[in-house]
Parts: C-alpha cells; sequence; structure tokens
C-alpha cells in the first residue's frame, strides 16, 4: 500500500476510535471527563510517530495534527486547548472557590510538589546558561530562543491537570476505574496496532520485527502502570486483585515487550526493586521474591550485554562524545552547568547507520548540529551540566527514600498506580517536557491513587 493510501484509511482508523474513545467515557466517567478529555486526546495522538516519511518530514496527518498543525504562531492545537482550559478553571477558582480538593489529598507522597520545586530550579539554570551560551561566537545565528523555551510548555500541561485534579476530583471505586483506563488505552494500542499494518512498508524495524505501536511515546507513558501490575502479581499472586485487570495488564505488556524497547527493562527492574525494598523495610517480603529479582536482574543483565552493542546505544555513546568535546570549547561554566535547551553542539561522530537518530527535515537544515543528547536521565547534562545531573540525581534519590519510607500499605494496586510519578520523577523532568503526556498519564495515576485510598477510607469506617 502506498503512503497516500495509508495515510488515508489511518485518518478514519484515527478519528473513528479515538470518537469511539470519548463516547465511552463519556457514557462511563462523566464526572471526570474532562480529565478523561484531554488524556484521550493527548495520548492517542501521535507527537513521535513511527512512520518514517512523515515522522522524517513532519507531514500533518489526523494522527499528529494537534501535535504538529501551527495553531497561533509556534503554538500547537494542543497548547491551545490546554491554555483554553487553563484560563477556565483558573477563572472559576477565582470566582467559585469552593469544594476545592486540597493538592495533598491526591498527591499524598508529594511528588506534584516535589518536582515542581525541582523543575523550576534546574529550569531557571538551564535559562541561564543559555544566555551565557549565546555570548559565545554564533554566526549562523543557530542557538533558537524557541528551542530553549519549549520545554517550559510543559508547566502550562501540568498545572491545567493539577487544577482540574483539584476541581474534579472525584471518588470511584478503584478497580473499576482502572478497568475503565485499561479499556481506553487498549482502545488507543489497538489504533496504533491496526494503523502499523496500513504502514508496514514504512515503520520502523525493532530488530527482526516491525514495529507494532505506532507511536513511540505509548510505549513509555501508557505501559508503566500495566508493567508495573502485571510483574508484581507475578512477584506476590497471594495480593492479586483482579482477573480481568491481570488480563488487560498483560496483554498490553505482551504488546509493549514485543517491540524491544530497551526502556522498558529499566522500568521493570526500576519498579520491582523499589517495591522489593518497600516490603524489606516492613519485613513482608517472602523468600521466592527475592529468587524472582535474582532472576529478572539475571534476565535484565543478558538484555543489557546485547543492547550494549547496539546501533541506537552507539548513537548515544556518539551524542555524548561530541557534546563533551564541543563544552571544552565552551569554557568551564558550560561543562559545569550545561548551555541550555537552546544550546547546540557539532556533530563528529559518524551515526549515520541510526536511521532515527534525526529527522530529514533537521538534517536538511541543520545537518551539522545537534540540539539535544537522546539519553534516558543523561540528557539532562546538555541543559544543566554534571552540577545540574547531580543536583537532579541526588534530590530524586532523597525523595525516593522519603517515599519509600512513607509507602507503608504494601499494597500492588496503589504501588502500580504510583509507578508512573515514581520512575518519571527518578528518570526525568515532570514540569519540563515538550509534550503533555507527563502530565496527563500522571493526572490519572494520581486520581486512580485518589480513588484508592478514599475506597481504603470509607472501607474501615464502614466495618467500625
Amino acid at each position: 500500500m502506498g503512503i497516500s493510501s495509508a495515510i488515508f484509511y489511518d485518518n478514519y482508523v484515527f478519528c473513528g476510535l479515538t470518537v469511539a474513545a470519548l463516547i465511552y467515557a463519556f457514557i462511563n466517567q462523566r464526572s471526570n471527563f474532562n480529565l478523561i478529555f484531554l488524556y484521550i486526546i493527548a495520548t492517542y495522538s501521535s507527537y513521535n510517530i513511527m512512520v518514517k516519511p512523515i515522522h522524517d518530514f513532519n507531514i500533518v496527518i489526523a494522527r499528529n495534527y494537534i501535535y504538529h498543525q501551527k495553531a497561533v504562531g509556534p503554538l500547537s492545537w494542543i497548547d491551545i486547548i490546554f491554555f483554553a482550559f487553563l484560563v477556565f478553571y483558573l477563572a472559576k477558582t477565582l470566582i467559585t472557590r469552593k469544594n476545592i480538593t486540597r493538592i495533598n489529598e491526591f498527591d499524598e507522597y508529594g511528588f506534584i510538589k516535589f518536582c515542581f520545586f525541582r523543575d523550576v530550579s534546574l529550569s531557571l539554570l538551564s535559562l541561564l546558561s543559555f544566555i551565557v551560551f549565546l555570548g559565545h561566537d554564533d554566526p549562523a545565528n543557530q542557538a533558537q530562543w524557541i528551542n530553549q523555551i519549549r520545554p517550559y510548555r510543559g508547566y502550562l500541561y501540568m498545572i491545567t491537570i493539577v487544577l482540574i485534579l483539584r476541581d474534579n476530583c472525584k471518588v470511584n471505586n478503584p478497580t473499576k476505574l482502572l478497568l475503565f483506563f485499561c479499556m481506553i488505552d487498549l482502545i488507543n494500542y489497538s489504533s496504533g496496532l491496526i494503523s502499523s499494518f496500513l504502514f508496514q512498508n514504512y515503520t520502523w524495524k525493532r530488530y527482526f520485527l516491525n514495529t507494532t505501536v505506532i507511536d513511540q511515546d505509548n510505549i513509555y507513558y501508557l505501559s508503566i502502570t500495566y508493567l508495573a501490575y502485571f510483574f508484581l502479581y507475578i512477584l506476590y499472586p497471594k495480593r492479586f486483585e483482579n482477573k480481568k485487570l491481570l488480563a488487560t495488564s498483560g496483554l498490553i505488556s505482551i504488546l509493549v515487550f514485543v517491540n524491544f524497547y530497551k526502556y522498558i527493562y529499566v522500568i521493570i527492574l526500576v519498579i520491582m526493586i523499589s517495591y522489593t525494598l518497600i516490603n524489606f523495610i516492613y519485613r513482608k517480603i517472602s523468600v521466592h521474591a527475592y529468587i524472582m529479582i535474582a532472576i529478572s536482574i539475571v534476565f535484565a543483565s543478558a538484555f543489557l550485554s546485547l543492547f550494549l552493542n547496539s546501533t541506537a546505544i552507539e548513537t548515544r555513546k556518539g551524542q555524548l562524545n561530541d557534546y563533551f568535546i564541543a563544552v571544552e570549547n565552551y569554557g568551564y561554566y558550560a561543562q559545569l552547568f550545561g548551555i541550555g535547551d537552546g544550546g547546540y553542539y557539532n556533530i563528529i561522530s559518524d551515526t549515520s547507520n541510526d536511521g532515527g537518530e534525526m529527522k530529514e527535515i533537521d538534517q536538511e537544515k541543520n545537518p551539522f548540529i545537534r540540539t539535544a543528547i537522546q539519553f534516558t536521565l543523561i540528557q539532562i547534562i546538555k541543559p544543566v551540566g554534571i552540577i545540574g545531573l547531580l543536583v537532579f540525581v541526588l534530590a530524586s534519590i532523597a525523595f525516593s527514600y522519603k517515599f519509600l519510607i512513607r509507602f507503608s500499605s504494601g499494597s500492588i494496586l496503589e504501588f502500580s498506580l504510583l509507578s508512573f510519578p515514581l520512575v518519571h520523577f527518578l528518570l526525568e523532568f515532570m514540569f519540563l517536557s515538550p509534550t503533555p503526556l507527563n502530565a496527563v498519564v500522571g493526572g490519572k495515576c494520581f486520581l486512580l491513587s485518589y480513588a484508592l485510598r478514599q475506597h481504603i477510607r470509607e472501607s474501615k469506617q464502614r466495618t467500625m
């Protein structure tokens, strides 16, 4: 099938299943529909679509329209939608001042507050580093302010979601609510799966298979909660909650695994070790869990030994090498505090074997420069330097310790719900993001966790 025909049919698949999901959400979760509406349009649409000609040349189709079609200046339609919700809820909060949920009610462990103060501090450092970078010789004017401020849109997304949660945080049966989100996400994965067959001549190959998840971000953002639930059930089967939830979580986990994303194995390891530490602290862990953890570490080590020699890893090594060569010329400040999000560095290493490293349209515009390091966690070095990375890591470790000590319920369900913010505040910024995926998926997890705690409290009150 040609690319034009594939796009034509994909438009119908995407629009049809997105509308179906919205109708299903309106019928089943009307009280939380505003949050779920933003969740659906943000996650069903593709920011990083894994169809090479569309990705390489920023071709606008229905599936990526809200991200890549500009509405006003540099702002896309997703920015306008979130801005409209922000204005509405700010006005409502200022006018009514009634029935407002306090932040710590749905964020009991302080994820949002911690990430906000950490990310504000480092975003200010990134801005200062970029201004210093502009002071260096830049005859081609390739350092762009738009690249510097693009990640700051994450504040718009996250603050909007927090305001919606404060206004619309409704109590639901947590298992039913999670099953509802499972269905929403399964529809999303089904949409991508159908389109991966439509675009099969143009999708990326992961080792020996064509990718079956059309949106690269869905691999990371939508799967963490279900991976956590599925693998924690394997470790702790006696605490199992719901067979339907296990079936849907298992299905999503299998679909994710067959795409061979290295980051997934890191996530699983972080989740299982974190939960094992919690149980160890409260002496709830069984002997078989130690055996499973040992097997998992061996399993992860075997995969890492393969991945360390992969093209993708070689590309990341080349990017890091090029960056450190570049900052030597920028002076000690750049070496310690980075060059900001808008800074760039020259390409030296040959990474042409990695077809997904850079879009062709970007190569045509700026064939000799890079504006980012595509390496989880390590990518923080570029905007805020080694000092910023150390601050990020140490702050995250300190908060992790606090979370592990405070988390005493031992509930598989609640831990799987909190696994998304746990992993993401450990590995990347929550408020500094060019897409709303951190915000909407985090919002889903906070809503579910809040519903679970309310359900537990009400159950205890009924038994008293």
